[in-house]
């Protein structure tokens, strides 16, 4: 495919942001994570005389995965950027003074079951900086916790019907939004949910043209949102 089609055709399906701030990485349906250099868009303003061969909003670096496959989810710790791939999730070391990515370093492989062997999607990435957790909610229905210690899965948390499309946590405490069109609380301690909500069944939240999914959650000490 020639890049003026894949331009047209790119999808972005993840992104997060370095730990110092500098830098966005954005996933996408090619297989590729393109990183951008935040100051160097902060610092251009619509009059200045830059490269009319790259613009400010041009990627920094554009980094190909070897699969080829969907980037569904990004993250980022310490040195780390995550990627959440289909079944599994990669850490890729960030060279901050060069601000490329480098080798990978570590892979999860997530459970593998029979009705769901080519669609476990990781959608989305959390961490939990404090307690140095991972929570993955994927395409299995499933979100698992995820030690970046040693790499085990600690914890799954099952209760949604439908395949997971955000995951938000704050003190413990965590939230998942689903294509079931719930959203489910959990205690990061409990496998079993805590409390649901469903706005569909309500008739003002009702939004029978697009369909009840809840494509995303996210939680504080005082709000759910």
């Amino acid at each position: 495919m020639t890049d003026i089609k894949k331009c047209f055709y790119t999808t972005i399906l993840s992104q997060t942001i370095s730990g110092d701030g500098k830098y966005l990485f954005c996933g996408s349906n090619f297989g590729e994570i393109l990183i951008y250099s935040i100051d160097r868009i902060l610092s251009c303003s619509e009059s200045s005389n830059g490269d009319p061969d790259k613009p400010p909003t041009a990627p920094h670096a554009i980094f190909p995965l070897p699969e080829k496959c969907q980037v569904y989810s990004l993250s980022f710790h310490k040195d780390f950027l995550i990627v959440g791939l289909n079944g599994e999730i990669c850490g890729y070391a960030w060279n901050v003074k060069n601000a490329t990515v480098g080798k990978r370093a570590w892979t999860v492989k997530l459970p593998v079951s029979a009705e769901y062997t080519d669609i476990n999607e990781v959608n989305y990435l959390w961490m939990d900086k404090t307690d140095e957790i991972l929570y993955a909610g994927c395409g299995d229905n499933v979100m698992y916790a995820i030690s970046l210690e040693d790499g085990r899965i600690t914890r799954n948390f099952q209760g949604h019907k439908d395949y997971i499309h955000c995951v938000s946590g704050c003190g413990g405490k965590l939230a998942t939004a689903s294509e079931d069109g719930s959203v489910l609380m959990w205690d990061a301690r409990q496998s079993k949910f805590t409390g649901k909500i469903e706005p569909f069944s309500k008739d003002t939240l009702n939004r029978a043209e697009f369909g009840k999914w809840q494509g995303t959650v996210s939680i504080t000490e005082d709000w759910l949102v």
